[in-house]
């Protein structure tokens, strides 16, 4: 399982022979065609990550009120790290499986229409990309 924190575009063999700043401009582009798709992903995880904080904040606070011997202040600290700490790590992980799927469609749309060799970072000419395992031109859109 790859880390939230890491680097995204290092989950697909079809850019492991590009440098970081190559990738990070490829992230950076996918990102930029499809801002309404990211600003969508961001309110539905923002609002989920809110409503597990204040589910969980009610629960803390049920169980407050019910104090007991058993429930010790360590475990209401650690209950408390959890409300507020879950919802960042599935935002973060929305956030990732937003941009990770965006990739895969791309990488996917590069490919070469006879073959699907993978036609990223090929040259293209006037009539389109010609693929170097078929010799099939495939057409570039703009």
């Amino acid at each position: 399982m790859r880390l939230p924190l890491s680097k995204v575009y290092r989950a697909f063999p079809e850019l492991d022979r590009f440098d970081d700043a190559a990738c990070r401009a490829f992230v950076s582009d996918v990102s930029r065609q499809h801002w309404w798709s990211a600003l969508r992903t961001a309110i539905f995880s923002t609002v989920i990550a809110v409503l597990l904080a204040l589910g969980g904040l009610t629960l803390i606070g049920t169980e407050m009120a019910r104090r007991d011997s058993a429930l010790t202040q360590w475990a209401e600290l650690a209950g408390l790290v959890a409300v507020f700490v879950g919802p960042i790590v599935f935002g973060m992980a929305m956030r990732d499986w937003w941009l990770r799927r965006r990739l895969q469609e791309r990488i996917d749309a590069s490919r070469c229409f006879a073959c699907n060799y993978s036609l990223i970072g090929m040259p293209a000419g006037d009539a389109g990309v010609c693929c170097p395992e078929c010799g099939a031109v495939t057409p570039v859109d703009g």
